[in-house]
């Protein structure tokens, strides 16, 4: 438990520290446009259906591989998941979270590109797509999960079995490893 708080501190700690390094960034008004980028993309709810569907995924083995939460897991994992939504809904983690995007825009996206961008979101469209992109993810993630067997099927078992052949030849595991 203390392991997984310490590793929570040091995320929630880690996210002011990166805000530092924007000064650095090599073109200013780059970076001024990619903050209204940001502001004009940035979904604070988009980070809640995350926790709904990471906290479980991160949490609950925790939880439940120790004798003293296990009892507890399915609580605890909604008790971590509701104060990390909580923690990232506050306005500064929010106002630092723009900020991540910003630098992330203004590194990927050159000034053109940014307001081009730009001028696509704020035509119906654009507004659109901001607001469904979310959901269109999050459905196609469940239409892939519905299809997983035919892409994983036989060729994923294929492709396994070769490529641990290679990991066993070149010694990254042992010859005569087996799953």
């Amino acid at each position: 438990m203390k392991l997984l708080k310490t590793l929570l501190i040091c995320t929630l700690i880690a996210l002011p520290l990166t805000h530092s390094t924007e000064s650095h960034a090599k073109d200013n008004e780059r970076l001024k446009i990619a903050y209204e980028m940001a502001e004009i993309t940035y979904d604070p709810s988009q980070f809640g259906q995350a926790w709904d569907v990471l906290a479980p995924a991160m949490l609950e083995g925790v939880f439940k591989a120790d004798p003293k939460t296990k009892k507890y897991g399915n609580a605890l994992t909604k008790l971590f998941a509701d104060s990390l939504r909580e923690t990232f809904n506050e306005k500064k983690n929010q106002q630092i979270m723009k900020s991540v995007f910003a630098r992330v825009y203004a590194a990927e996206f050159n000034k053109k590109e940014l307001m081009d961008i730009i001028a696509f979101y704020k035509t119906d469209t654009g507004k659109k797509c901001i607001k469904r992109l979310p959901v269109v993810m999050s459905r196609a993630q469940q239409e892939v999960v519905l299809v997983m067997d035919q892409i994983i099927g036989n060729e994923f078992e294929k492709n396994l079995k070769a490529n641990m052949e290679i990991m066993k030849k070149n010694g990254t595991l042992p010859a005569d490893f087996k799953l």
